[in-house]
């Protein structure tokens, strides 16, 4: 599978998990969301990224199976990071893709492509709130 295939199937996973919660999920993580702010919740996907990864991993139904990932404030954040994690990693893989990030050639072409490569992927950013309604970031 070429990494573009990859980074286009992020985007599959990313429109699960803003499916997999509700509207009644949604208001409440929004006013989770507003309570710790944008750097709170940052700071708290940092914290918790062996989580995050293990949630990005699980199927759905494993998810509904796993008891702590049932608590409705530790689900919200999870989804969110979730979302923004695969959104970084499908940046990645666009951006490795786009500027063929490959071994061979030259180690002066490989800084050059690498450097434009990371510029691209660093301009694209993730969206703070990919759900619909008010935006708790702002």
């Amino acid at each position: 599978m070429s990494l573009a295939l990859y980074a286009a199937n992020c985007e599959g996973l990313v429109q699960e998990l803003v499916k997999s919660l509700d509207d009644a999920d949604i208001a409440a993580l929004r006013q989770d969301c507003a309570a710790l702010g944008f750097e709170g919740m940052k700071r708290w996907s940092g914290n918790n990224l062996n989580l995050v990864e293990k949630y990005v991993r699980a199927t759905p139904s494993q998810r509904k199976k796993k008891k702590e990932w049932r608590d409705p404030v530790l689900r919200g954040r999870l989804v969110l990071s979730s979302i923004q994690y695969i959104s970084l990693a499908r940046n990645f893989l666009e951006g490795i893709e786009e500027h063929m990030i490959w071994p061979g050639g030259s180690y002066r072409d490989m800084a050059a492509a690498a450097g434009k490569a990371f510029y691209s992927i660093f301009w694209k950013g993730v969206d703070a709130w990919p759900f619909p309604g008010e935006n708790p970031f702002v």
